[in-house]
């Protein structure tokens, strides 16, 4: 593995909290629907009688208000290694709290979650896959579900993606093999394919802003936007952008 965004990059990049972003996950309605249904999917593999949630690389929270809306009889955490993104926490629900923590020396006992999480984390962290995922594995209790989110590195969309952004880049390293070899040690592993493409989340994103949206997206971007993706569906799923993992821990 040679990551060709180092530590500092990424660190550097991903120290500041990004409301802007924040806000158009949960505001923009076009984002709102596939993030609801992703939440939605979250929650599904919940291990019955489960009650605490933990998400690793949480950033500014928005996963953990998406579950929470769903469920709100859970207990969420969610760290991060940026105060000013944990900070966005501020006048959340009481049942969900950020921690600055370090996730390669998480500060929980162990097996101290029912239920583990990391979304789009590990291609950020290449020189660390393995130290977080074994912190990952340590605090979920036995019998509870690990899920891994990340990006398929062969997805025509995400190509363009890290090559327009370098701390994107690790996406490389994270081809089915090489996830499978990183996550099979800890048990059997299953893999979901998850949307098609992300041009509506895409365009929305850049032409909704701050409650307003751009008539020429709305009535022609979008519409167009999701035609594309429906057309997406008939790919290959090797070709989609996202994956799933998941692991039990017996």
């Amino acid at each position: 593995m040679n990551p060709e965004c180092n530590v500092t990059d990424q660190q550097r990049f991903h120290s500041r909290a990004d409301m802007d972003r924040a806000g158009n996950r949960c505001n923009n309605p076009y984002i709102r629907k596939r993030e609801q249904k992703l939440a939605a999917n979250i929650l599904s593999k919940l291990p019955p009688a489960g009650k605490t949630v933990l998400e690793i690389g949480c950033g500014e929270g928005t996963n953990l208000l998406y579950l929470n809306a769903l469920n709100d009889s859970l207990s969420y955490t969610g760290i991060d290694f940026s105060k000013e993104k944990i900070d966005a926490f501020q006048g959340f629900p009481e049942n969900i709290r950020g921690i600055v923590a370090d996730a390669m020396k998480l500060p929980f006992a162990d097996e101290e979650f029912d239920f583990v999480f990391l979304r789009d984390v590990l291609h950020h962290i290449d020189w660390a896959r393995p130290q977080v995922m074994n912190e990952a594995w340590r605090v979920l209790k036995r019998g509870k579900t690990l899920l891994v989110f990340e990006a398929n590195p062969f997805s025509p969309l995400n190509v363009i993606f890290w090559n327009l952004y370098p701390v994107e880049r690790g996406m490389k390293n994270s081809s089915r093999k090489e996830m499978f070899e990183l996550l099979y040690k800890y048990g059997p592993c299953s893999i979901e394919y998850l949307e098609p493409g992300y041009l509506v989340r895409a365009v929305s994103f850049i032409f909704w802003k701050s409650g307003s949206e751009n008539i020429f997206a709305r009535y022609l971007l979008l519409p167009v936007s999701n035609i594309i993706e429906k057309l997406m569906c008939l790919m290959p799923k090797s070709f989609w952008p996202c994956r799933l993992y998941t692991i039990k821990k017996d």
